[in-house]
């Protein structure tokens, strides 16, 4: 069988069991199938000394973007199938080292300046609340432990990209009025379970069938996950059963984020070339920046998990000065956080709740890895806030040039980078 390609394949390979998502170790119900049909390199090879051997020749900037899923995969195998402790520190590690090769790692620069901000922020909270300090010890002493040297006082990004957001913001809502109208009748106090989120975005995707009839193609389904994502190949829209009530002030960004943007660029490039329908290698920072762009643009804020999860990636990975945070350890920073979050915002704490949406999150940083001690880390979720940076600095650029809507437009055109020279050729030749 033919080795299937894209990134799509680890998110749905690399997705743990939901039953339980606290448990002591993570288990994938879906790696074993893609052992048997991934054509993995050197998978044939027998003796673990060799395969070692073989598996270290592989440089992490292979430049085929498949040999890269192709070996972190194996590696999620050959982990949940590791007896030795040798064994699962060997291929945790190789884990780590192809999901960086493909999606990078966070600049401790940027995530300096996020804890310093971050850190005042909570130390706040904490001093609001003196007899809960000890709680709240493990929150601060890890944005502490981000903070090496002086730090530049650079504006944030809510700051630094705000024009650019009204200008996008602006330009979705007219031009998708009656489409994002449809998730008008919320009250945006209210959560909106994930049932009557598919009712919602079913009938918006109705909507955009009415000026394309292209749409017709796609459908959204309720599935056994608790993720909201889009899948090209059999174009749906899914969201998870499992998954926490939507607040209803972020549903209508995130219908903008996944299906104007991700299912939309996958439509339209269609039109012009498979691979641009289907997204043309190193892609997918471009593209999840833009969902993110868009989607804060609609919500007039910029999700604070987009921050968490590159936060929360640099403390997973550990640096020089660091130990790699184990998933129970990560567990403990997110839950106080939120905790702290919650009693800022004076808000009722639903503690069953708060607890599933933590793990949720911390066991998406932890795909592949076997979630305990041997620790290994999904990098990909940098690519919401890395693509944000670089596609809300595109955006900035081009709007010395041209409308920002003008700019938008041609970034809808197909799943590309508009950075990369040989991406701007294949959509339409268009350079700068």
């Amino acid at each position: 069988m033919s080795r299937r390609r894209g990134v799509d394949v680890i998110l749905g390979d690399l997705t743990p069991s939901s039953d339980k998502v606290d448990a002591e170790r993570l288990t994938y119900p879906r790696l074993q199938s893609s052992a048997e049909y991934f054509d993995y390199p050197s998978l044939l090879l027998r003796n673990s000394a060799e395969l070692i051997k073989n598996f270290k020749a592989y440089k992490s900037s292979a430049p085929h973007e498949d040999i890269q899923i192709a070996i972190l995969l194996m590696a999620a195998h050959r982990l949940q199938n590791s007896w030795f402790p040798p064994m699962k520190l060997f291929w945790s590690a190789q884990l780590t080292t192809r999901s960086v090769a493909l999606f990078g790692q966070p600049l401790m620069k940027d995530v300096a300046q996020i804890a310093v901000s971050e850190l005042k922020y909570f130390e706040t909270i904490a001093d609001r609340h003196k007899n809960k300090r000890e709680f709240f010890e493990p929150l601060l002493h890890a944005y502490r432990s981000l903070i090496r040297g002086k730090v530049n006082g650079e504006e944030s990004i809510e700051v630094r990209y705000q024009p650019i957001l009204e200008a996008v913001g602006k330009h979705f809502k007219q031009t998708y009025h009656a489409v994002l109208a449809v998730f008008d009748v919320y009250d945006l106090t209210s959560k909106i379970p994930p049932e009557e989120v598919v009712e919602t975005f079913q009938r918006a995707l109705h909507m955009l069938s009415n000026d394309d009839p292209a749409w017709t193609e796609w459908r959204v389904v309720l599935d056994d996950t608790a993720k909201l994502s889009v899948h090209i190949r059999t174009r749906t829209i899914r969201i998870g059963r499992y998954r926490n009530p939507l607040p209803a002030a972020e549903i209508k960004g995130l219908f903008a984020h996944e299906v104007l943007v991700h299912a939309q660029r996958s439509l339209r490039g269609a039109r012009i070339s498979e691979e641009l329908g289907r997204g043309l290698p190193g892609y997918l920072v471009a593209e999840e920046g833009l969902g993110v762009i868009v989607e804060s643009a609609i919500n007039a804020t910029i999700s604070r998990k987009v921050i968490d999860r590159y936060i929360d990636i640099a403390l997973a990975l550990g640096g020089a000065f660091r130990l790699p945070y184990t998933r129970q350890d990560l567990f403990a920073v997110a839950y106080c956080r939120e905790v702290a979050r919650a009693l800022d915002a004076v808000a009722e704490i639903d503690l069953v709740r708060l607890e599933q949406k933590v793990w949720e999150h911390i066991n998406r940083i932890y795909r592949g890895s076997l979630g305990n001690r041997y620790v290994g880390v999904f990098t990909k979720d940098i690519t919401y806030y890395s693509g944000f940076v670089k596609m809300g600095n595109y955006l900035l650029e081009r709007s010395k040039k041209e409308p920002v809507a003008a700019t938008i437009e041609y970034l809808l055109q197909g799943k590309f980078d508009p950075t990369v020279s040989a991406h701007r050729k294949l959509v339409n030749k268009r350079g700068d």
